[in-house]
């Protein structure tokens, strides 16, 4: 008898314990949404200024919906600028370079989205989904999908025609409110042909077949 009352006593204790944690979660998600947090800073800048909104450490803008996108934090950037050299071997000696040309550049941000924040621009991550981390991953997978040319605006430079190459996003217990991420970027090359115009005349006229002669069999 003794044991089964330890045994009921521990499983009420359990389960107003799971009760208290259930509520409590509850209020805190409320009290976040009603109150969401914002960085003092964030104040200083207009919505609608392009010029204001360059000045955010990292963000990127879709040229073709003239949409800027800002993360609530970048953790880690990579730039990588390589120039590519041309190489013929000869007889004798090291190989001889005689052309050299800009490769694609490339971008890797380590970026990540809070639920418990508002965004910079208002709505810039809304979706059909409650979470904004979530809406975030979403709106990065179209811009991918749709192979959109961005503007990334960052600390050390401002990257023209960059396309996202890759996506990766870990989720686990520690994400489960955010969204952490590393996105790759690479660089659209728009090449520039140039064109001449002939001085002979573009328009066949008659030929002139020159003097036949018959033969005979």
């Amino acid at each position: 008898m003794t044991t089964t009352l330890t045994t009921l006593s521990e499983l009420y204790a359990t389960y107003k314990t799971i009760e208290l944690l259930s509520t409590t979660t509850k209020t805190v998600t409320t009290k976040v949404a009603e109150n969401a947090w914002q960085p003092t800073q964030w104040a200083d800048y207009g919505n609608n200024t392009e010029s204001q909104l360059i000045g955010i450490k990292t963000g990127i803008y879709d040229s073709n919906n003239s949409n800027y996108y800002f993360f609530d934090a970048v953790f880690h950037e990579d730039h990588n600028q390589t120039v590519q050299m041309t190489e013929h071997p000869v007889q004798t000696g090291g190989n001889v370079v005689d052309h050299a040309f800009m490769m694609p550049a490339t971008l890797s941000l380590e970026i990540g989205m809070s639920d418990a924040m508002l965004s910079l621009v208002k709505a810039e991550w809304s979706g059909s989904l409650p979470s904004k981390s979530v809406n975030a991953y979403r709106k990065l997978l179209e811009l991918q999908q749709n192979r959109l040319p961005l503007t990334i605006h960052t600390r050390l430079k401002q990257y023209e025609n960059m396309v996202i190459e890759q996506i990766t996003a870990a989720d686990d217990y520690r994400t489960q409110n955010g969204l952490r991420a590393t996105i790759n970027f690479k660089q659209l090359l728009v090449a520039t042909v140039a064109t001449t115009t002939s001085a002979l005349s573009q328009v066949t006229g008659t030929t002139n077949n020159g003097t036949v002669n018959a033969t005979s069999a």
